[in-house]
């Protein structure tokens, strides 16, 4: 799938690169978005426990973003993008206990370095395509079966990277606004060990697992 999310970019930049040039310059631009945020392979670490019986739900959230890009005079443009902290809550269940939950809360941020190439189809309307790549801090917290038996909290600091596509309308001379849909990989996080005493009276258990966020984002941006 990834493969061919690629292929297709490439072509997209192919094809955008003998295309009209664009308006060259400065350009502000905010996002609203929904983040759905996806906890894959939720592990409780521990000596004594070894398999999860039941994968989280999704967690869905709505976040923005605030970002200061460059139009190049050809279909190519480039952008910093902050993301606005989100929060999200994952439940996992384990073996041999299923009632007994593992819940973990994450509170993430990001900075992207975004690049996108335009393919437009009319003078108004063009397609796009995105590759980005940056950093998300991720902080977690978490407890098994009830609140006070808490892991300690952990701040993950990780490589982030960004793939997507879109539609961009030309709403007036430098204004456009964007309809797109992305996918982030946000890295593997985890907790601190367990700051409660379990049956081995160790700091041996941890909550891990691999971030990831799907948006489905509008966009607005203006030359500056």
């Amino acid at each position: 799938m990834t493969k061919c999310i690629i292929a297709g970019l490439l072509l997209t930049a192919t094809v955008a690169a003998t295309a009209a040039p664009q308006e060259q310059g400065l350009y502000g631009t905010i996002k609203l978005f929904d983040a759905d945020r996806q906890l894959s392979d939720m592990t409780l670490t521990s000596p004594r426990v070894t398999h999860r019986t039941q994968h989280p739900k999704s967690a869905h959230s709505l976040n923005g973003s605030l970002g200061l890009g460059y139009q190049y005079q050809s279909p190519f443009r480039t952008e910093l993008e902050y993301s606005l902290p989100s929060d999200a809550r994952h439940v996992g269940r384990w073996a041999p206990f299923t009632a007994n939950d593992n819940v973990l809360h994450t509170r993430t941020q990001r900075l992207m370095l975004n690049g996108y190439a335009s393919w437009p189809l009319t003078r108004n309307l063009s397609l796009f395509g995105m590759l980005g790549a940056g950093v998300a801090v991720t902080t977690t917290s978490g407890w098994q079966t009830r609140p006070e038996r808490a892991f300690e909290p952990h701040r993950n600091v990780r490589a982030a990277y960004a793939v997507g596509a879109g539609a961009d309308l030309r709403i007036a001379a430098g204004m456009h606004l964007e309809l797109g849909y992305r996918q982030v990989d946000l890295g593997r996080i985890s907790t601190n060990p367990n700051l409660f005493d379990n049956r081995a009276h160790a700091r041996d258990e941890q909550l891990k697992g691999h971030l990831r966020e799907h948006n489905v984002y509008l966009g607005f941006r203006k030359r500056l």
